[in-house]
């Protein structure tokens, strides 16, 4: 079964960064659905933020007076690791698919501002992300279309008050799920430890 995964901007960090939170969920959530395997997608805030990211590994390495070759070697491999994903995913841009997209994808955005925040820039792209997954889903059809994230707070906590508004502001019902790896992860691990003890 072929299945669409839309990425936040975390998971992908998370995948390729080893002294991120999520490394072991990210890695696992990977190993079982293989990008060569699944297709995966992108939207243009994800790649600004990975860039920015990239930026600001950067910049700490520079700050540091020793430059410590072990610290570069690391910079650099979660630079390449992200340009790779990057590379090897899709990226979804809603003008490709016409105006009036672009003019629900504005309309989403403001009415998910209420849900998710707009106060800082994080949730700003948050919130971006969230609404550009929501427009993907409808435009992409696979046999199941998931939102995959690390983010707890300000999108799987109100996981159905986004569902919602996006049907309402819509018009329809979308199909899209949202998966918080971290749970996922967890989950599998749990099930996985008990079944082999049978």
């Amino acid at each position: 079964m072929l299945c669409g995964f839309f990425c936040d901007t975390g998971v992908i960090r998370g995948l390729c960064d080893s002294k991120d939170d999520h490394y072991d969920a990210c890695q696992f959530f990977f190993n079982k659905y293989p990008l060569n395997s699944n297709d995966y997608y992108i939207a243009k805030p994800v790649e600004e933020e990975l860039n920015y990211y990239k930026l600001q590994l950067n910049k700490r390495v520079i700050q540091n007076k020793k430059l410590d070759k072990k610290q570069f070697k690391y910079v650099r491999s979660v630079e390449n690791c992200i340009d790779l994903y990057i590379r090897n995913m899709k990226i979804f841009n809603c003008s490709d698919h016409g105006a009036s997209h672009e003019t629900k994808l504005k309309d989403l955005i403001l009415d998910l501002m209420s849900i998710i925040g707009h106060h800082s820039y994080n949730l700003k792209m948050d919130t971006n992300i969230v609404a550009n997954s929501v427009i993907w889903s409808l435009l992409i059809a696979k046999s199941e279309n998931t939102l995959i994230t690390v983010d707890y707070m300000n999108i799987i906590r109100n996981r159905d008050e986004i569902i919602n508004a996006a049907n309402f502001c819509l018009g329809t019902e979308i199909c899209l799920s949202m998966l918080y790896l971290p749970e996922y992860c967890e989950h599998h691990l749990f099930y996985n430890f008990f079944n082999s003890n049978d």
